[in-house]
């Protein structure tokens, strides 16, 4: 009677689609599910390369055995076993970081594993990697405007990307000129934003953990104006940052136009004598 061996090779993505940022990983396992036992089994995997990507064995769930070779870009993971009994398996769990730069990819791993008494397999599996796309945009409520108006600012932090942006923050220091002193209109903005420092040097901030794709935040900042203010041009620099897809910057300016009032009085004659009119033109 001889016994045969049945090799067999699965591989699954721990998650797919992720978005970018998030770490990726598969699993490879290889069962024998003969009767008999599977000699000198190897197992040889090209890693997907990708922006940011480094892989690495999760030791701690993983069998011993399987080591990563090469550089980062061209990493294979192989696996050597000298025998596998019947109905024994083994699996190696590798893992990576995903990075700004790692963008809108599809990681396609296709792992094959031999033996020297049956034959072999392949398996496939693949992690989609979702990007997230942030800008920025800020539009003034009126421009020009007369001193003694209120003005204000709208900005906006939008993704457009397929994945979700991680870490989101606005920032934007407040234009400073004489009277004007920001506050944040909350009927009119998202909630996340605030506006700290002295009058003349206040900054706007507003900070998201995740912003969805297709999803945004804005905040509306007003001020009035006053004499004091005069003619002035406020030029308003806004940007935003995340920790998965980098930044932008967006400006907007008001001009405030001054008036400047003048009065003048003269007499219809300075010397009249008694009887005659006079008189005064202002």
């Amino acid at each position: 009677t001889v016994n045969c061996p049945v090799i067999g090779i699965t591989k699954t993505a721990d998650a797919s689609p992720v978005n970018t940022g998030d770490t990726i990983g598969f699993v490879v396992t290889i069962a024998n599910s003969g009767a008999g036992t599977a000699a000198n089994v190897t197992v040889q995997d090209p890693l997907p390369a990708a922006g940011g990507v480094s892989w690495s064995i999760d030791a701690a769930n993983s069998s011993a055995g399987c080591t990563i070779t090469g550089a980062i870009g061209s990493q294979v993971l192989t696996c050597s076993f000298a025998t596998l009994a019947p109905g024994a398996s083994m699996h190696v769990h590798i893992t990576s970081p995903t990075t700004g730069a790692t963008g809108a990819a599809t990681l396609v791993n296709v792992a094959s594993v031999t033996t020297t008494n049956d034959g072999g397999g392949t398996a496939t599996a693949t992690v989609t990697v979702l990007a997230a796309h942030i800008a920025i945009a800020k539009t003034a409520d009126a421009s020009p405007v007369n001193d003694g108006d209120p003005i204000g600012f709208v900005v906006t932090a939008t993704n457009t990307g397929a994945g979700t942006a991680t870490g989101v923050t606005v920032n934007d220091p407040l234009p400073a000129a004489g009277g004007v002193n920001w506050s944040i209109d909350a009927a009119n903005s998202s909630v996340g934003c605030s506006i700290t420092g002295a009058v003349g040097s206040q900054v706007l901030s507003c900070t998201v953990a995740s912003l969805a794709s297709g999803a945004s935040i804005h905040v509306h900042v007003t001020s009035a104006t006053s004499g004091t203010t005069g003619a002035a041009t406020l030029v308003n620099v806004a940007s935003v940052t995340t920790t998965n897809d980098g930044s932008g910057t967006a400006t907007a300016t008001v001009t405030v136009l001054a008036a400047h009032i003048t009065i003048t009085k003269t007499a219809d004659a300075t010397s009249v004598s008694a009887g005659d009119s006079i008189g005064f033109s202002i």
